[in-house]
């Protein structure tokens, strides 16, 4: 079961390689992003995209972490 998972996951992964590669490639033109009024540079506005994607997935997937640590740790008492 577990190199299904390991392979599914793997799948996952190339899947949202290849769709970031698709992202970035269809907008190439450069923007600058000002955060806080301090600018953090030019970069192709696909990579911005990309990169505010990752970190809302990665704030989601810690969030729903922590519930689930919760969770397992009732589930064992």
């Amino acid at each position: 079961m577990s190199r299904l998972t390991l392979a599914l996951w793997l799948l996952v992964v190339a899947i949202f390689m290849l769709l970031g590669i698709w992202v970035v490639q269809d907008n190439p033109d450069p923007a600058t992003v000002h955060l806080l009024g301090f600018p953090l540079g030019d970069l192709p506005l696909g990579l911005w995209l990309l990169s505010v994607f990752f970190v809302g997935a990665g704030a989601g997937f810690l969030s729903s972490s922590v519930a689930l640590l919760r969770l397992q740790r009732r589930i064992q008492q």
